[in-house]
């Protein structure tokens, strides 16, 4: 096996059993919509084959910009092109399973949606995983590269993964308020999309170092889990706590 893919297979592994798991602590009742993630893994890949790269190539077509050109050379309004293109249509295409009229019902729940959107983007980030570690595996400068050398991109990973669904449960928790909600909710979710990836695309122009690349990243993790806490708490409001029962007395059975 190809080291790249086997690190991804290693990475897929342990960011699902990580967040599954902190979600089912936390979930509470809700994580019975675990299962929705399933409906997401696959898009990753959908969106990334036949909505992303032909959008890009045919953009870059009509400008007459070289898509493999150096990005420092690219025109500004190109790079903010490039930048806003993943998330305005992995936001979008990360809600497509609300299409189904009994996923939609849940919204009517302020927990649920928060949930909801957060096992939504799971799935999504999961299957990002297997879709990156598929591109890695076609570069032929990582041939060599042992499978531990990848720790960076389980660490990236499992940070991208949880941003995921912080940014659909943001879309969804807005979308209880109607059209108009969830607009506010998806335009939002994009803008902190586009703010998480925003270090990375100057770090690939050079226009920061690792390092300052690497706070960027730090930086949009607290702030998308800043972002949760708040949809989390507000999700809670007028709602009795729940209970979760780690260890019960067995009854006595009485005389006789």
């Amino acid at each position: 096996m190809v080291p790249a893919h086997l690190a991804t297979a290693i990475t897929a592994v342990l960011v699902a059993a990580f967040w599954f798991a902190l979600y089912r602590l936390m979930a509470g009742s809700e994580r019975r919509l675990a299962w929705t993630a399933l409906l997401t893994v696959p898009l990753s890949l959908v969106v990334n084959l036949w909505v992303k790269a032909p959008v890009y190539r045919a953009v870059a077509s009509v400008a007459g910009v070289a898509p493999e050109a150096a990005l420092a050379a690219l025109p500004l309004w190109f790079l903010a092109f490039r930048l806003l293109l993943p998330p305005v249509t992995e936001e979008a295409v990360k809600v497509l399973p609300l299409l189904a009229r009994t996923l939609r019902a849940r919204l009517g729940d302020g927990r649920a949606a928060l949930w909801l959107g957060m096992y939504l983007g799971l799935g999504f980030g999961i299957g990002e995983i297997g879709y990156l570690g598929w591109r890695l595996g076609e570069v032929p400068a990582l041939a060599g590269y042992p499978v531990w050398m990848y720790y960076g991109f389980l660490t990236e990973r499992l940070l991208a993964t949880f941003g995921h669904g912080v940014m659909t449960a943001v879309t969804l928790t807005g979308a209880r308020s109607g059209a108009r909600g969830a607009t506010a909710g998806y335009l939002a979710a994009v803008g902190l999309h586009a703010l998480g990836n925003l270090g990375a695309l100057l770090g690939k122009m050079g226009t920061i170092g690792p390092a300052a690349t690497q706070a960027t990243v730090i930086a949009a993790f607290l702030l998308l889990v800043l972002v949760f806490l708040r949809l989390h708490g507000r999700s809670a409001r007028g709602r009795p706590a729940e209970q979760q029962v780690y260890f019960r007395r067995p009854q006595d059975p009485g005389p006789g």
